[in-house]
C-alpha cells in the first residue's frame, strides 16, 4: 500500500516521539505508541480500535524504529484501555483536533470559497455539458441539439 520512502517520509520517528515513547514502561507499549502515531501520520486518522486495525508494514516499520520484536503488537492489541489512553495522548502531543459537526461546517465553507476562488472554470464546463446530454425521459432533444 505504501512504499518503503513512503513509510519512511511520514512514519519515522522524531526526537520528540522519542521522549514520548520514553514514558511508556514495556516494550509492546512502546511499540503500540509508536504504531498509533505512525498510522496518525499516515491516514490521518487513528486505527480502529475494536478490532485493533493493523497496518502489518507499519507494524514492521515501527519494531524496526524501535529495535523490537514485531510480534508484541499482540500484546498491545488486547488492551483497549491503553489504546484509548494513548490515543488521547498523542491527540494532545501531536495538536490534533476532532473532526465533528463545526469541523465539517468549516470545511464545506472553505472548500466553497476555494472553489469560488480558484475558478476552474473548464471542469465545471465539462460537467455542464455533461449534465445537459444526459437522456431525459420523455424528452424530443437530443444530445446533437446541445453541441456549439
Amino acid at each position: 500500500m505504501f512504499s518503503r520512502d513512503q513509510l519512511k517520509r511520514a512514519a519515522s520517528l522524531t526526537e520528540e516521539d522519542f521522549v514520548q515513547l520514553g514514558k511508556c514502561r514495556r516494550p509492546h507499549n512502546r511499540l503500540g505508541f509508536a504504531y498509533q502515531v505512525g498510522f496518525v501520520r499516515l491516514f490521518g486518522r487513528f486505527p480502529q480500535q475494536q478490532p485493533f486495525e493493523l497496518f502489518e508494514e507499519l507494524v514492521c516499520f515501527s519494531a524496526a524504529q524501535l529495535g523490537l520484536d514485531a510480534g508484541l503488537i499482540e500484546l498491545y492489541r488486547k488492551r483497549q484501555p491503553t489504546i484509548s489512553e494513548h490515543q488521547q495522548i498523542i491527540a494532545g502531543y501531536l495538536r490534533l483536533r476532532p473532526f465533528d459537526d463545526a469541523e465539517v461546517t468549516q470545511l464545506e465553507q472553505f472548500l466553497f470559497e476555494e472553489a469560488c476562488r480558484l475558478e476552474q472554470t473548464a471542469a465545471l464546463t465539462g460537467r455542464r455539458g455533461s449534465f445537459l446530454k444526459r437522456p431525459r425521459p420523455n424528452s424530443r432533444v437530443t444530445s446533437r441539439h446541445l453541441d456549439p
